[in-house]
């Protein structure tokens, strides 16, 4: 099969996945299947791999309510009244059920995360993030130092990345594949 944006071929390979998403943050899948073009590094995924990602995605947010404190939930029948609707009506909502809102099974009894029933109420969307997202500050931090780096081309002087692999960000060139590293200039130092 050939790749669309480069024209260049499918390569299968066996891997760990680092995804990373709105809600569950950045997450790995170890050990699936895949395909990745072998010019422009765009990955196409098996339907089992689909599948396997899936569970890992359901887990991982499993695991991260349970790290929620136990306060921030509600019960069925609270959430039933913010939402105008019986617990029946609840617990039939096909976008509920889909996970629209973000919710636990503790001790035989669903508890719904308070601030993904609010956000439902007023969107018809309860998904907010479940990791800590980074400030606008953080953001523009790395957006400034970004713009303090320059572009080695690997391909003419592979030199470089055996000399200073530690201070080498590899980064996907749009363009060139993965044939492009940045980084630091002198004046900005990883540390």
């Amino acid at each position: 099969m050939r790749c669309r944006d480069c024209g260049k071929g499918y390569i299968p390979k066996i891997g760990n996945l680092k995804l990373q998403d709105k809600v569950l943050g950045e997450y790995l899948v170890p050990n699936v299947e895949y395909e990745a073009c072998d010019g422009c590094g765009k990955v196409l995924y098996l339907p089992k791999t689909l599948k396997t990602i899936e569970l890992f995605e359901a887990e991982r947010k499993q695991e991260l309510l349970y790290k929620i404190s136990i306060g921030e939930f509600i019960s069925a029948t609270e959430t039933a009244q913010i939402l105008d609707c019986t617990k029946q009506a609840l617990s039939k909502h096909k976008r509920i059920s889909r996970g629209f809102i973000h919710f636990m099974k503790f001790k035989n009894q669903l508890l719904f995360l308070k601030k993904s029933v609010h956000l439902f109420e007023k969107t018809g969307d309860g998904r907010c993030p479940l990791t800590p997202q980074k400030t606008k500050n953080e953001v523009m931090t790395v957006a400034m130092h970004y713009h303090s780096w320059k572009k080695i081309d690997i391909t003419s002087d592979a030199s470089f990345t055996k000399t200073f692999p530690e201070r080498a960000l590899e980064k996907r060139d749009y363009l060139g594949g993965y044939s492009n590293i940045i980084i630091p200039t002198n004046d900005f130092l990883l540390h």
